[in-house]
């Protein structure tokens, strides 16, 4: 969004500075489509600035895995028959082949 701002600010700019030739007392066009253009700028090095800083993140994924031999804490009981086919508790002690 601050790029388009930059671009339409440094565009006003450029129109103020040299496509109007009318004279205004109080107001020198010529300088406030510098200031314009000049504002433009500024605008796009910053949100260029901005963006790259925020795609520069990093992102950490911590997967906790038990032990061998221990039952996951807060999942679902072995022996249950739930969705994810675990072990019956008959077959643990068996070699850990998984039930049918």
């Amino acid at each position: 969004m601050a790029i388009g701002s930059g671009i339409f600010l440094i565009v006003i700019g450029a129109i103020a500075s040299f496509a109007i030739n009318d004279s205004i007392e109080a107001f020198d066009l010529g300088l406030i489509g510098f200031i314009c253009m000049g504002a433009g700028v500024l605008a796009i090095i910053v949100s260029l600035i901005a963006n790259a800083q925020r795609s520069n993140t990093s992102h950490r994924v911590i997967n906790e895995q038990p032990a061998q031999g221990q039952q996951p804490q807060g999942g679902q009981a072995q022996g249950q028959g739930g969705s994810q086919g675990g072990q019956s508790q008959g077959n643990a002690g068996q070699g850990g082949q998984p039930s049918a």
